[in-house]
């Protein structure tokens, strides 16, 4: 996909572990980046998904490619757009769900991402488009967390 490159780092303020993510995100008309709209979603106090921290573009580092795909010799039939390398952190750090403890902590764990794309979809009017095994987290106090909104 996008060269996602999850890591815990460092945070030289709160001088806490948190979540990194750098990945290349599409930059077209539309396409919000993913910082935003976990902005969107603090701001209507969407449950269960992970705090943001910070986030933004790598300055200067976009893709060339999609300049290419009408030179004669290119030869792919996919369109490309535009890329930007994004790197943004979460306040959290948990587990992922395949790591439950118990079918009770998987159950809830669920629910409560369940109810995150709930009020995502209701009061934000956010739709996530990619809710999966991977882009659910259980927190040390075994709350679920609904991630990875970059859509």
């Amino acid at each position: 996909g996008r060269a996602t490159r999850p890591m815990l780092a460092f945070n030289m303020e709160t001088r806490e572990i948190v979540f990194l993510k750098d990945y290349w995100r599409a930059d077209v008309d539309g396409m919000e980046k993913e910082g935003d709209i976990y902005a969107l979603l603090e701001s209507k106090r969407v449950p269960n998904i992970a705090p943001f921290g910070k986030g933004n573009d790598v300055r200067d580092h976009t893709t060339l490619t999609q300049t290419l795909r009408n030179e004669e010799w290119a030869c792919w039939s996919r369109v490309t757009v535009l890329l930007s390398q994004y790197r943004m952190s979460l306040d959290v750090v948990a587990r992922h769900l395949v790591l439950f403890k118990s079918s009770k902590e998987f159950v809830s764990t669920i629910a409560d991402a369940m109810e995150a794309h709930q009020h995502a979809y209701f009061d934000a009017h956010v739709l996530h488009r990619d809710i999966s095994a991977g882009n659910i987290l259980i927190t040390c106090a075994g709350k679920g967390l609904l991630i990875d909104w970059d859509l």
